[in-house]
């Protein structure tokens, strides 16, 4: 193969297997594989314009924060067997 063609997935996972340790677990090249692939996805994601810019993400991650917050806040209640909302 040469360096200017794109690897084929097999080919990559193939790779990453063959340069992993001879002790490697199972679990250890499933993990490695998934990492692989969602760096792949992550650059696709990119490519194809599916990005965020940093303002959006931190307007994300506080509203995500935000409804975590509140859902922490609530509390049932075993014996009656409905919720309790501490707001």
């Amino acid at each position: 193969m040469t360096t200017n063609q794109q690897s084929t997935p097999k080919q990559s996972a193939l790779r990453l297997i063959a340069e992993m340790k001879e002790t490697a677990s199972f679990e250890d090249m499933i993990y490695e594989l998934y990492i692989m692939q969602k760096i792949e996805q992550g650059k696709r994601d990119v490519a194809e314009g599916r990005v965020y810019s940093q303002t959006e993400a931190k307007q994300y991650l506080h509203q995500k924060h935000l409804s975590i917050r509140r859902l922490k806040s609530v509390k049932t209640l075993p014996s009656q067997g409905f919720d309790v909302c501490n707001l």
